[in-house]
């Protein structure tokens, strides 16, 4: 069996849909990554769980040389490169705007197009690790939208759990 790439014959413009495109809000990031995400897994699972892997690593972009270094303990060196520059121009196809702007800085620093990299960039940009979205975190766990009625329980409890199992994930932050 034949292999589909994630642009040719896989995942492209196509298969995702026109309002799909991440402009530059912050507030788009992790629905825009969940959707990459699982669009990519619909043709390889391996490369959507080095996407998930790396996501979740929070690498730094470090350089040697002009030339983008992997995290050593990071293991996605054959998905990184059977489809670095696949993966590379869907982000690009995916993202307008202010988005795009970021993505572009991979090419127009003279880097090689590694869509792995731009995901990297997309992630510095919109989902910062800092002190103030911990704090934004630790409240949206801690005080919860309040119910209306009896009927939003199950609603809300699946809500909250998603917030804390992303304080988790983003923070690595436990409440007690």
């Amino acid at each position: 069996m034949k292999a589909r790439g994630i642009s040719k014959g896989g995942v492209g413009p196509k298969v995702l849909s026109k309002g799909w495109k991440m402009e530059g809000n912050p507030d788009q990031f992790k629905s825009w990554t969940f959707d990459l995400i699982t669009a990519v897994g619909s043709v390889d699972l391996s490369l959507a769980k080095d996407v998930e892997d790396q996501l979740k690593a929070r690498p730094k972009i470090e350089t040697v040389d002009g030339v983008f270094q992997l995290p050593t303990d990071l293991p996605i060196d054959f998905n990184h490169a059977k489809y670095k520059g696949e993966l590379y121009a869907l982000i690009v196809g995916l993202n307008t705007g202010e988005a795009k702007c970021v993505v572009r800085g991979v090419s127009e620093k003279g880097w090689e197009s590694d869509g792995f990299l731009a995901l990297a960039m997309l992630q510095a940009r919109y989902d910062a690790n800092t002190a103030a979205s911990l704090l934004q975190c630790v409240m949206e766990v801690v005080s919860p939208p309040t119910l209306k009625n009896h009927q939003g329980i199950i609603k809300g409890i699946t809500e909250w759990e998603v917030r804390v199992d992303g304080l988790k994930m983003k923070h690595n932050e436990e409440m007690s």
